[in-house]
Parts: structure tokens; sequence; C-alpha cells
């Protein structure tokens, strides 16, 4: 099963117009990522930070569950799940530091072999 097609998305629009749709979509967060983030105010929290921890978090945890288990079928073991859940912590941490900082941690969990 793939993504959601447009029609099931309740979008009435021909290809073009979805085209169109689409890039005007990828130009403005174009826009929040550049120029729209810099001239945020000093005190803005995404002025300091890429995303929120927690947030991130779920989010990853929730593609981990929906995707990589529930639509490709992938089961994870006790191992490969502590890797992915580590990487995903690693992720946050750095997206949650302060802009301009390098905060992914170089260490790995302790695997059994």
């Amino acid at each position: 099963m793939g993504p959601p097609s447009a029609v099931a998305l309740g979008l009435r629009a021909s290809g073009e117009e979805l085209t169109g749709r689409y890039a005007e979509a990828v130009g403005l967060l174009a826009i929040l990522q550049g120029p729209g983030t810099r001239d945020l105010p000093p005190g803005h929290p995404s002025a300091t930070s890429a995303l929120d921890e927690g947030r991130f978090l779920y989010e990853l945890g929730f593609f981990r569950e929906h995707y990589i288990a529930g639509l490709c079928g992938l089961r994870l073991d006790a191992a490969e799940d502590r890797l992915l859940r580590s990487f995903f912590q690693d992720l946050a941490t750095a997206a949650a530091a302060p802009r301009g900082s390098s905060a992914i941690a170089t260490s790995t969990p302790e695997t059994s072999s």
C-alpha cells in the first residue's frame, strides 16, 4: 500500500494543479527554513533549535511502528531495536540542540555477539 492519492485526501485538482501546489509548498518550506528562520525574534523557540526533542522522538517512534513494522512488515530483534532507538535518540538530541552546534553523539549501545 502506497501513500494516499490526492483524491483520497479530498483534493480535487488536476495533475498539473497538484504539481503547482506541491512546488508552492516546497517553496514555502524553503523560505521557512532559510530567511523565515533567520528573521525570527531571538526569543522564539524555533530561532534557537530545529526541533522539539520529545515531539521528534514521538514522530520517529510513529515511523518505526507504522512504517517499518506496519507497512514494511520488518521485525527487529532486541539488539536491532535498541540500536534503532539509540539512533533515534541521537537524532532527536541533535535536532533539539542550539542552532549551529554539533550535537550528534558518537557512542553506540553495546550489542551482544
